[in-house]
């Protein structure tokens, strides 16, 4: 919270302190004081120190006017002079509560953190007016939030955090209506990762001051958490539309937007990430103002290293791996410590199949916080993808008891014991032995119910989870539950209706049923939305013969092959985005998607062109 805004009530009622002695000497300090007070309030810094001046040589042994003075300086930034000042007002009263708590702003501002609230704590022990009470609250908890978010020990993080939450507690039952207060405790929340209570709190601010753009961010930034990217663009929206300059606003604005659209496997999905694009460049044009205040100097530190990191996740959709890792490295030079930018960086390194480099990132982040079950099912994916499925089950198996509803822990293990079970089913296929046979069937089957069981789990925490009831219909499927597959089939899609594997397993479903035109349907929209994928033509083109069409038949097998021979012989159902190198092909050959995906690139190198070094 920026506590700027409460200087000129915080300067009026600060100097009620001291004030009311009737001797002539003392009056005349107070007639001083009183002036420059209005000064002061009124934004005129030099008269004030002027007057304050006069005051304290009217009466050396007035505390109120050096502290005055103090507090002066501290709106000019002499934070020495403004140091020196309350010094000696606790020379002169030891207990002056008003200079512990403007002392602590200038350690604040000279991020001498402890110190700062070791005045503040005196502050607070002096007895304060109920509404100073709140102010240095408020100054003590922004600095204990500020110390949370700086520790690199999740643990450590937590317990400052929750000395962060009992100040504004405290803030709040004093002035349960200020509505910036229940703002800063849903970002404290939110950083605490209580996000339902970070939404609820925001509601809470927005119904006492609905045109606090900053509370929009707050609850824009939970929604994002909580998958509600839709809410949180709106929510950015009206933030924007309240303060244009809200820099946040637009960052995260389009990390909801990167959230809705990031698989850029449609037309549309490409126009939203360049929406995102667009917010980025705006942010960056805010952020590129020089900054002399050093709050405001890290935030701007901050929302760059964002910026970076949104658009290298921008450069890992268009599958262009080696500038997004350039961007994962720039965001990482700005903060060494951003576990997002670490992820994300994992995800890019283990896509791109170098393993080893994503298995350390994700090393890396758990070194910080060895409890965070994202990072457990991020190196679970990375051991997923190299094969090593008893490190990968290890790792989704502590994600899921770390947190029982993380839905993509469950789905990771539903995944990879689908993936053993069909393991076991080739072997089984392979083998002559009738005994060996049986076992690795049997063996098959407890697997496949597991899986059920993982993504019955993730689906109970996230019913709208298409990921999760994939790996259920197919499992299904496999157990020659056909009609129960055909639902979570339908269901993947309803939640999710540019899956194009679920659309494929659906075809492959159909067609085994003898189902052909509606297989036809499916195949063709899993190619639509997955246009690289050979396997669709393929499975077209021996339906249509199956039909008699060959002239369709031959159409579809020859679209399969050349599909093939632009991947390099891969023919998976499953698409895996390509490292493109920018200018491999002329534009001429490109289809709608690749051209709008090309005119998105060209524009992102145009953004992070204008970034500094």
């Amino acid at each position: 919270m920026d506590l700027s805004r409460y200087w000129p009530l915080a300067i009026l009622l600060l100097a009620l302190t001291g004030c009311g002695d009737s001797s002539t000497e003392r009056k005349s300090a107070a007639e001083w004081i009183e002036s420059g007070q209005k000064a002061l309030a009124e934004g005129n810094f030099n008269q004030a120190i002027s007057d304050f001046t006069s005051a304290k040589e009217a009466q050396p042994d007035s505390a109120q006017a050096w502290e005055r003075r103090a507090a002066a300086y501290l709106q000019m930034k002499k934070f020495d002079q403004a140091m020196s000042d309350c010094e000696e007002a606790l020379k002169i009263d030891g207990k002056f509560a008003t200079a512990f708590f403007t002392r602590g702003l200038v350690e604040k501002e000279l991020d001498k953190q402890d110190n700062a609230i070791e005045d503040f704590t005196k502050a607070l022990g002096s007895g304060l007016d109920r509404v100073v009470e709140v102010m240095v609250l408020v100054a003590r908890g922004t600095v204990y939030h500020s110390q949370a978010n700086a520790c690199v020990k999740s643990d450590e993080a937590a317990k400052i955090l929750q000395k962060a939450l009992k100040d504004f507690d405290r803030a709040i039952e004093i002035d349960p209506r200020q509505a910036e207060l229940h703002m800063q405790h849903a970002a404290i929340q939110l950083d605490s990762g209580d996000y339902e209570k970070a939404v609820a709190d925001c509601d809470k601010a927005l119904e006492i001051k609905p045109s606090l753009a900053g509370a929009y961010v707050v609850r824009a930034r939970a929604q994002c958490e909580l998958g509600e990217f839709d809410h949180a663009v709106g929510d950015c929206d009206a933030a924007v539309h309240r303060n244009e300059k809200l820099v946040e606003a637009y960052v995260i604005r389009a990390k909801a937007r990167l959230g809705k659209a990031a698989t850029m496997r449609t037309l549309a999905d490409v126009a939203e990430c360049e929406k995102a694009a667009t917010d980025l460049q705006t942010a960056l044009g805010l952020l590129s103002k020089p900054q002399d205040d050093l709050t405001a100097l890290k935030q701007t530190h901050a929302m760059r290293a964002q910026t970076r990191e949104l658009c290298g996740f921008i450069y890992h959709n268009l599958g262009i791996t080696k500038k997004a890792l350039a961007e994962y490295e720039k965001a990482l030079g700005l903060d060494p410590n951003l576990v997002s930018t670490l992820l994300r960086r994992a995800e890019t390194r283990w896509a791109a199949n170098d393993y080893s480099g994503a298995l350390s990132d994700c090393n890396t982040v758990l070194g910080m916080d060895s409890a965070r079950p994202d990072a457990y099912c991020c190196r679970g994916m990375a051991y997923t993808m190299k094969g090593d499925f008893s490190k990968a089950l290890e790792d989704f198996k502590q994600a899921v008891s770390l947190d029982h509803k993380c839905a993509k822990g469950y789905t990771g293990r539903a995944n990879i014991n689908l993936a053993l079970a069909s393991s076991l089913m080739r072997k089984a296929k392979a083998a002559k032995d009738p005994r060996e046979i049986a076992a690795c069937q049997e063996q098959a089957r407890v697997l496949r119910r597991k899986s059920i069981e993982d993504a019955n789990s993730a689906i109970q925490v996230s019913r709208h989870s298409a990921s999760a009831y994939l790996p259920r219909a197919l499992a299904y499927a496999a157990e020659q539950e056909m009609g129960k597959a055909l639902a979570d089939f339908n269901a993947a899609i309803r939640e999710d209706p540019k899956m194009a594997k679920a659309f494929f397993n659906r075809g492959v479903l159909f067609a085994t049923q003898g189902r052909l035109e509606d297989a036809i349907r499916d195949f063709k929209e899993a190619s639509r939305l997955n246009p690289r994928n050979a396997e669709c033509d393929r499975r077209l083109a021996q339906i249509y013969k199956a039909l008699g069409n060959n002239v369709f038949a031959l159409d579809y097998m020859k679209k399969a092959e050349e599909k093939t021979r632009k991947q390099g012989g891969n023919a998976d159902e499953d698409y895996v985005k390509p490292k493109r190198v920018p200018q491999s092909e002329p534009d001429v050959e490109l289809d709608p998607l690749d051209k709008a995906q090309k005119a998105l690139e060209k524009k992102l190198d145009a953004i992070v062109q204008q970034q500094p070094a």
